[in-house]
């Protein structure tokens, strides 16, 4: 039996019940046992109990649930890629505001920049008309 200990006996390591509880929603049953088998080296290996009734069915089940696995990687693949784009679209209206605040800063510091320059351009007038002035006065001045 299962349950005897011994060197050439089987051992039990995982029992999983799928006939009462954890029933596949398409009412496929089984139990799955996670087994050693003696003189392996701790070989572990799935032992599967069925009903010979569903036992027939297990192939179309089988296909049913790679067909579900399926649908549910594409699924999750295409929640992956809109979240991986809507990432990137964030990244992008992240730019765009940053490019948009640094024009409105630019607009914003015109008129200052406008007016330091013409500011600027008056005060170098001026001092040129001032420098000018003494140049004139130097040269209409005789030296002693």
């Amino acid at each position: 039996t299962l349950s005897e200990e011994g060197p050439d006996r089987l051992c039990v390591l995982r029992a999983k019940d799928k006939i009462f509880t954890d029933v596949a929603s398409n009412g496929y049953r089984d139990v799955l046992l996670n087994v050693t088998i003696p003189d392996t080296h701790g070989l572990v290996c799935e032992l599967q109990l069925h009903f010979s009734a569903i036992y027939s069915l297990k192939s179309h089940a089988h296909r049913t649930y790679e067909v579900k696995r399926e649908v549910q990687a594409e699924v999750l693949e295409e929640q992956v890629q809109r979240k991986i784009s809507m990432a990137a679209n964030a990244k992008i209206v992240e730019g765009l505001v940053r490019t948009r605040n640094k024009v409105k800063r630019k607009q914003e510091l015109s008129p200052i920049a406008s007016s330091l320059a013409v500011g600027s351009k008056m005060m170098t007038e001026s001092m040129n008309m001032m420098l000018g002035s003494k140049e004139r006065k130097k040269k209409t001045t005789p030296n002693p």
